[in-house]
């Protein structure tokens, strides 16, 4: 089409183009004037002279005004699409950074009530031991910075006595698909026996095939020890009632009496 009109292709364009693109439309035209005139002094007979501006020249402008407005509207385009999508990644970035603070609170909020309660939640399958929460490492006296324990360390540690046992009911458990609750004993490195008491549940594919089973764990050793401590001393005071002859009364709450007497040969029966 230029050659119709006796004007000429040159690198110039591809110039303009460039300035359009990437410096915008103002760059653009200044491009394009200094293309127009460099052409006319500088590789134009007759040489050095603006004395011969032709028809030709005039085509010249126009089509580089019509490719850099071309090029200023896809630039435009990509500028506006560019702008946009970070605009959106900005948004999302907040709205990530947002959910997740949210959520280290929340994790934050489950350690402290695992914590206050002595429950934690542990995750495991047949193999691996797959999750345990920062309360599970300290009932079972894992250190966290070493990794997730084998299944071989955390069974080493449930007592011997209770060991098959809880292996027999999680899987009558995992049989019959259903919970299952049980209470046993671990052994510390230091000798130390704590009481547990472990409801898990099973979780299954759609296939049927055995994912994972999720449990909590209760530590319940300080209210074995209570419960303990109760049942010797009523032995020790059941013990010196049994032994000393007394007569002891208690006064209800409905301003009822009850009488119990105490004999030498042992026996603790309610008075008449």
């Amino acid at each position: 089409m230029l050659r119709q009109f006796e004007a000429i292709l040159t690198p110039f364009l591809f110039a303009v183009a460039a300035t359009v693109w990437y410096a915008g439309t103002g760059p653009g035209g200044l491009a394009i004037v200094l293309s127009v005139l460099s052409l006319n002094y500088f590789f134009l007979p007759p040489f050095f002279s603006f004395s011969t501006i032709s028809y030709a020249d005039f085509v010249y402008l126009a089509f580089c005004i019509f490719c850099a407005s071309a090029v200023g509207w896809l630039s435009a385009v990509r500028r506006r699409a560019a702008q946009e999508l970070r605009h959106a990644r900005e948004e999302l970035e907040v709205t990530v950074a947002e959910r997740t603070a949210s959520l280290q609170r929340s994790a934050g909020y489950l350690a402290e009530a695992q914590r206050l309660t002595h429950c934690g939640v542990a995750a495991y399958n047949k193999t691996t031991v797959l999750y345990g929460s920062e309360e599970i490492y300290r009932i079972w006296g894992f250190d966290p910075e070493r990794g997730v324990p084998s299944r071989e360390a955390v069974a080493q540690r449930i007592h011997p006595d209770d060991r098959d046992r809880l292996n027999a009911e999680v899987q009558r458990a995992v049989g019959e698909k259903r919970r299952y609750s049980i209470e046993y004993r671990i052994v510390m490195p230091d000798g130390t026996v704590k009481h547990l008491e472990a409801i898990g549940r099973p979780v299954f594919s759609a296939s049927g095939k055995l994912v994972e089973i999720v449990s909590t764990q209760l530590d319940v050793t300080e209210r074995k020890q209570a419960e303990q401590a109760l049942r010797e001393s009523e032995y020790k005071l059941r013990q010196i009632l049994e032994t000393v002859p007394a007569l002891l009364w208690s006064l209800g709450p409905r301003r009822r009496t009850d009488l119990f007497q105490s004999t030498h040969a042992g026996l603790f029966r309610q008075a008449p």
